[in-house]
């Protein structure tokens, strides 16, 4: 069984990061393909694995993320300092685990696609 992702942003920039909860990447699980029906992950840990979208095999990141309403299925992330850092497409996935599971939450028709731009840095 596989569960599906939507992203709330499509994109970032490379080297941001954050500590406010209204600036974090976000999403939402849901249990069908036509992204209608919010899974309830209120009983699960959640980590977000990033990955080029051409090398799945290689992961650029993977930390924990924190749930935002758990009986909506929603999430977040908020980036630190060094992570998300190299532009390119990126695919997310979100990984749900408790004890004697665990689920992946995928996306469907590019709706775990993360553009990293890069930014003007200013000194």
């Amino acid at each position: 069984m596989v569960y599906y992702l939507k992203l709330d942003q499509k994109t970032w920039g490379a080297g941001d990061y954050v500590a406010d909860n209204t600036l974090a990447l976000t999403g939402t699980i849901y249990s069908d393909e036509a992204l209608s029906s919010a899974v309830n992950i209120s009983s699960y840990t959640l980590k977000i694995k990033v990955y080029p979208r051409e090398r799945p095999d290689w992961y650029q990141l993977s930390e924990d993320a924190d749930i935002v309403s758990g009986s909506d299925g929603t999430w977040r992330y908020k980036p630190t300092i060094n992570k998300l850092d190299n532009a390119g497409v990126y695919r997310v996935v979100i990984q749900l685990s408790k004890t004697d599971e665990r689920l992946s939450a995928i996306g469907i028709k590019g709706s775990d696609e993360l553009l990293v731009r890069n930014v003007p840095t200013i000194t």
